[in-house]
């Protein structure tokens, strides 16, 4: 899961970097408009899948090794409350204090990480039935949608409607690719019933070939469509990433610097919007750049974090968001662990 997480951020890099950087005259660039389309639809999604896959698998590992419930509910509950942090401080920087309230991507990943760990009890099948509701309650919902931000003074009203009703980032759909990441989590012997978890990938794709010519693909806000076609993409990826590394074991030579990426996520995803923004100010670079000095810029990036990552690992990425994050929330275990 490190090089799928690894992957949608690097593919969050290209998409926020292609809207800062990129000259708006070279849109017309078919390849690259495609490269950035399918990169800024899939990457959101792709994280929440892993979330919701990641949380399986530790909560699984957490009880094995004696945790109570009580336990794991108040690490889960503080690696919650610490995201959220996060996307009030990156809110902050991003769009100051008058949208501070505003739901975005880290406040998605703080409620939708809470929900589905509340909802590991329920059966797949009940979860399966939640993915579905949540995507027919944003197609539902979508000619209501505004893309609006909170403004002003705090407003409990505005809050919680925000959190439904903003085009860009509202509860739904979203929810669903956190359910659909831990119910994948919980197939056992992945490799041996890999035409098992394939059914929803043939279930999803045919679905969109009969809605694609009547409903839309539109992100903000998120269409039937635009669900199921990332939902099928987020799958396919899975299941690509799988047979290549635990299958085919080609993860030192293929995947490496995207593992790495992987496992300072949450540290790389602050911080490249932060000093993108800021070298894209400094140097001028806002909406400048041709096809070949944007994807260098890009390159670069890519390389300079697979750097860092590579020294910053012998290290245990002490100090970075993911570390705090982890010391954190693993105070709450640190009792029975002593105990123990």
């Amino acid at each position: 899961m490190d090089v799928t997480r690894g992957l949608a951020i690097v593919l969050m890099i290209f998409t926020h970097f292609f809207s800062y950087s990129i000259n708006p005259a070279l849109i017309h660039n078919i390849l690259l408009f495609d490269l950035n389309k399918v990169a800024s639809y899939i990457s959101v999604p792709l994280f929440y899948f892993i979330i919701g896959f990641t949380l399986v698998i530790s909560t699984k590992e957490k009880i094995k090794r004696g945790h109570s419930h009580e336990e794991i509910k108040k690490y889960v509950l503080v690696r919650a409350i610490l995201i959220y942090f996060f996307g009030f401080v990156l809110n902050l920087y991003q769009v100051s204090f008058d949208y501070v309230w505003h739901w975005s991507t880290l406040q998605i990943i703080s409620i939708g990480y809470l929900v589905t760990f509340f909802l590991l009890n329920q059966s797949k099948a009940i979860r399966a039935s939640l993915i579905i509701v949540s995507i027919m309650i944003a197609f539902i919902l979508a000619p209501f949608y505004e893309t609006h931000m909170y403004i002003g003074e705090w407003n409990i009203f505005r809050f919680f409607t925000g959190f439904i009703f903003s085009g860009g980032d509202p509860f739904f759909p979203w929810i669903a690719f956190f359910l659909l990441g831990s119910i994948i989590a919980e197939i056992k012997n992945t490799q041996k019933n890999i035409l098992l978890i394939g059914i929803p990938l043939v279930v999803f794709s045919i679905c969109y070939l009969l809605i694609r010519d009547f409903i839309p693909i539109t992100k903000y806000p998120a269409s039937l469509t635009y669900s199921i076609i990332c939902m099928t993409a987020v799958l396919a990826i899975y299941y690509v990433v799988f047979w290549l590394y635990d299958i085919k074991n080609l993860g030192q030579i293929l995947f490496n610097p995207l593992r790495i990426s992987g496992m300072f996520s949450l540290t790389i995803f602050m911080f490249h919007i932060i000093l993108g923004r800021e070298m894209i100010k400094r140097f001028s670079l806002y909406q400048s750049l041709d096809f070949v000095e944007f994807l260098s810029l890009y390159v670069l990036t890519l390389i300079i974090i697979s750097i860092i990552g590579f020294f910053w690992e012998k290290r245990k990425f002490k100090f970075s968001l993911d570390w705090i994050l982890k010391i954190a929330s693993h105070e709450m275990l640190k009792k029975k662990k002593m105990n123990t």
